[in-house]
């Protein structure tokens, strides 16, 4: 293995049965990219539509987002803390439905990432083996400290 870290729960703070991706793919400072599989055992699975709603895939683009976020605490050597997302605009998806046996590429894109926490991004999903086109952008919250901020505001 390089010095990159690929396991999921190594880069994000959620613990199954919450982790809906099954592969972190790869990441940089720029961008982070992540793999799943729709199956009947997915989290939002759906039998009598026959696979996931596509709404989920705003979580699957977060949890993308999160991997990347992962990677810079990594980075720095911090600690990895749980982000919130603050809104999704224009998110649009050319099925209603992931099917069932559906490979997902999920690919999100940093476009702005402040000192003081706030990120925006720019998020796909595409099938790797059937006509899936997904997108939007999503505007996330990341604080130094979660559990501080959370404190806070309780």
């Amino acid at each position: 293995m390089s010095d990159k870290e690929y396991r999921l729960e190594a880069l994000l703070s959620h613990r199954p049965p919450m982790v809906l991706l099954d592969e972190a793919l790869d990441y940089n400072d720029e961008f982070a990219w992540a793999r799943l599989q729709i199956k009947p055992t997915s989290l939002y699975y759906d039998s009598s539509l026959g696979g996931v709603p596509a709404w989920v895939g705003i979580e699957y683009m977060a949890q993308t987002m999160g991997i990347w976020s992962g990677s810079q605490q990594l980075k720095y050597k911090r600690p990895i803390e749980i982000g919130f997302l603050l809104g999704a605009r224009h998110y649009q998806c050319n099925q209603p439905v992931f099917p069932s046996g559906a490979q997902l590429i999920v690919e999100s894109k940093v476009l702005f990432h402040s000192e003081d926490g706030l990120a925006a991004f720019e998020c796909c999903i595409r099938g790797a083996d059937i006509n899936i086109e997904a997108s939007a952008r999503i505007n996330a919250f990341m604080p130094e400290n979660s559990a501080e901020f959370i404190r806070r505001q309780s």
